[in-house]
């Protein structure tokens, strides 16, 4: 009796007629669809609703969802109302959902990725699928490409003139873009999308970490559809991108704490043989007449062994290994007593800028070994720059996780291959006569044990930006005003019992303490130091830390049960940070590390002495 202009349209394209009212129903339609529908208005006309979802028979298929509904009267059921709806472009997208969820549910890391951006490029009929990384360096790259029917080039483009840029600045919400920049140059296939849709990935906080997308040569067909599936497949996306990017820190990690045990290992055995070389040049010197050929050779090797020293220290801070002394303090006090030394590490070529505030910036941790992480960076910074200058900036702020410490320059900037290497032990792109590879491992490090962050953003020709993030203090720093204070010199009659197991290392410190007017007596372990204090009297025991079948700490226990009166120092080539399993507890008694001077290895003496007088 009465059809809409929908319900007209929806028969046109099944059957390829016009629709023509005042006839009977089941005439309208051929075999077999016609038994079926009479059997629907049947049910109808006998009083039910239903609703049931038909496929009309002209190809393509057309999919509707037809609600039938009784007309009723005072005689009975007089009529019947439908009410279609097509479901075609719903069913097939639901229909498209399984496929892509068929082929990637299983499936993680790269095999995901390139199996779901396969699947896009099959179910939605685009030339061009992609899934991207954003990195700390400002570029967008490409996870996994899908062209077509062969994996397409991977890319690397800024951020904002990648395909629907504005996808950023709206998270969780596709975009739709009409440009083509593209960021593969040699591809005919991506050289031909003119149409693109995107959607940024969201880590478990809310940041955007990536983005899922994809382009045609044409506009979209049904852009609702497409909208669906990015949606829908943006979130397993964006976990999975996560996951593997905790993975590769993981392994990271792994890797670089696998490098800093072998580290502090070679910086131990280094510093036992720094110790021989060292005291026995300095001691040796003492004896000679300055700028003859015998002093000279003397100088050079303990210059080249203190250089050498330098480097070991490189090796300790990479395996976190170094003692550390933590306190509230001023970070921008700290980095301004330092702009005479950076500006003459600089050069006159380039400019420094220091960014640091009027105000104290009060973090806890240790003053030194911060510095060394200053002048670490902005050494990498100049090292970055050009010949003809360029400009480096120190810069100090409270942020929103802590204090951060920044270092940037405008020099060529790193390139993406080589940023995720930068932190690694021994890797360096400089010459091989021009770097060990551990500045930054170094830094790294010390950071890392001060408890603190290190990130690096670059771009080629766009320079470099090191930030270290730092848990802020409220407490102001104390004046340590036994700072300089110095122990008392040595006594003529103050005898020390050195207990090393090493000969070299043994008569060496017997040396030094000799010629700083000490009595010595010497031990090779704990029963033989036993039998030396039984037989004399001795003031003070210097152990090494680790011995034989032993440690200097267990020997001292049993000594000091006996003779109360004894004063303990330790020495090892290994620092205090590290010397825990050894039986040594971090501020208990006195420690120096190895190599050390005579007049370090006295004053420690002495102020051992000191604690229990």
């Amino acid at each position: 009796m009465f059809a809409n202009d929908a319900g007209r349209e929806l028969y046109r394209r099944a059957t390829g007629r016009e629709l023509e009212l005042d006839m009977p129903i089941t005439a309208r339609w051929e075999e077999p669809a016609r038994r079926g529908y009479e059997a629907l208005y049947r049910r109808a006309l006998e009083g039910e609703s239903f609703v049931v979802e038909v496929e009309l028979s002209r190809q393509p298929a057309v999919l509707v969802s037809v609600r039938f509904s009784p007309i009723r009267s005072p005689d009975g059921v007089v009529g019947v109302v439908t009410v279609g709806r097509d479901v075609t472009a719903l069913r097939g997208a639901e229909s498209a959902l399984r496929r892509i969820a068929r082929g990637v549910v299983s499936a993680t890391g790269e095999e995901f990725f390139q199996k779901l951006v396969g699947s896009l490029t099959d179910v939605l009929g685009v030339q061009v699928a992609y899934v991207a990384r954003f990195g700390a360096d400002g570029l967008v790259r490409s996870v996994a490409v899908q062209e077509g029917a062969a994996p397409g080039e991977p890319f690397a483009r800024p951020q904002a003139s990648a395909p629907c840029a504005e996808m950023w600045s709206r998270p969780g919400r596709v975009c739709f873009a009409t440009r083509c920049d593209v960021a593969c140059r040699h591809s005919e296939c991506w050289r031909a999308v003119r149409a693109h849709a995107g959607i940024a990935l969201l880590d478990s906080r809310g940041e955007p970490i990536g983005a899922l997308g994809v382009g045609h040569g044409a506009a979209f067909a049904d852009a609702t559809h497409v909208t669906d599936v990015l949606e829908i497949f943006a979130t397993r996306a964006a976990a999975e991108l996560e996951r593997q990017d905790q993975l590769e820190e993981l392994r990271r990690g792994e890797r670089l704490e696998a490098v800093a045990r072998l580290a502090g290992g070679i910086a131990h055995d280094f510093n036992n043989l720094l110790t021989i070389i060292q005291g026995t040049a300095a001691s040796e010197l003492e004896d000679l007449t300055p700028g003859t050929p015998l002093a000279q050779s003397l100088t050079d090797i303990r210059d080249a062994s203190e250089s050498a020293a330098r480097i070991v220290q490189e090796l300790s801070a990479l395996a976190r290994a170094q003692e550390l002394s933590a306190a509230p303090t001023d970070l921008r006090a700290s980095v301004a007593r330092l702009e005479g030394v950076l500006r003459r590490l600089v050069g006159p070529a380039a400019a420094l800028e220091l960014e640091l505030g009027n105000q104290p910036v009060i973090a806890h941790t240790d003053g030194r070994q911060l510095e060394r992480v200053v002048v670490n960076l902005v050494k990498n910074a100049r090292d970055a720059l050009r010949h003809d200058g360029g400009r480096i900036v120190v810069a100090l702020h409270h942020g929103a996780q802590g204090i951060e410490l920044s270092v940037s320059d405008s020099g060529a900037g790193i390139p993406p291959d080589v940023l995720p290497h930068i932190f690694e032990p021994f890797f360096s792109t400089k010459p091989a006569d021009q770097g060990t590879g551990l500045g930054l491992a170094s830094t790294y490090g010390i950071v890392r044990q001060l408890g603190g962050t290190i990130t690096v953003e670059s771009e080629p020709g766009r320079g470099t930006t090191f930030r270290v993030r730092l848990p802020a203090a409220g407490q102001v720093p104390a004046d340590d005003g036994a700072r300089g204070t110095e122990p008392p010199p040595p006594s003529a009659d103050t005898t020390v019992l050195v207990l090393e197991d090493d000969p070299a290392q043994r008569s060496l410190a017997s040396v030094l303490l000799r010629r700083s007017g000490y009595r010595v007596v010497t031990a090779a372990d704990g029963a033989e130091a036993e039998r030396v204090m039984q037989a004399q009297p001795v003031d003070v025991l210097l152990a090494d830390v680790v011995l034989p079948g032993s440690s200097g700490p267990a020997v001292a226990a049993e000594l000091t049960t006996r003779h109360p009166a004894l004063a303990t120092l330790y020495m090892s080539g290994y620092s205090e940070a590290v010397l825990g399993d050894h039986g040594l507890a971090q501020g208990s008694a006195g420690f120096i590390a190895k190599p050390f001077t005579r007049t370090a290895l006295a004053a420690a003496v002495q102020a051992a002495r000191a604690r229990v007088a």
